[in-house]
């Protein structure tokens, strides 16, 4: 039999999820952004640009950062915030791109040629931002694919950071 102290409990766990689940999916896929844009500011100072823009350098680039930033937040905040709901994280953002993924309709599909069942898949992992960005369509698109993905990308990394700095806190073997 459940009692009070059980439920309380269970909200506590869900808003520990919901409050990682902000951290990796919100502030860290902003610091991402951040971070990817002072690269590149550091590599126009320093002369060694091979982007015409900081938005090609940025769209084409950060996803290494967002898989950085958010392995490194989830470490790090996992060493401070004991418990095991850093590790499920992801499972929100992972929900939010499924649906997205299942919602997507290719632009290029018709009646006659329908779009592969893959091809949402594709476009949220594999697709590139073509064009400049003054086309307001490849903008949205774009935009749209960095926020989806790039959230998930976080949180998943976030999580594997806590879960990883968990393993290695209660490894036996640890080097200290």
């Amino acid at each position: 039999m459940a009692t009070a102290q059980d439920s309380n409990s269970g909200w506590q766990w869900a808003k520990q999820v919901l409050l990682h689940t902000i951290y990796s999916g919100g502030l860290v896929w902003w610091l991402a952004g951040k971070t990817a844009v002072l690269v590149y500011w550091l590599r126009l100072r320093l002369g060694v640009v091979n982007f015409s823009t900081a938005g090609e350098f940025v769209t084409q680039h950060v996803w290494g950062f967002q898989v950085g930033t958010g392995f490194a937040a989830g470490w790090l905040l996992s060493r401070y915030q004991k418990g095991k709901a850093a590790i499920w994280a992801w499972v929100l953002p992972a929900t939010y791109l499924l649906f997205n993924i299942l919602q997507w309709h290719s632009p290029f599909a018709s009646v006659l040629a329908p779009a592969p069942w893959y091809d949402g898949i594709k476009h949220y992992f594999w697709g590139r931002c073509l064009g400049s960005f003054s086309d307001t369509q490849i903008s949205l698109d774009c935009a749209k694919r960095i926020f989806v993905t790039g959230m998930f990308y976080c949180s998943a990394s976030y999580s594997l950071g806590a879960l990883l700095e968990r393993r290695v806190a209660t490894s036996p073997n640890q080097l200290t």
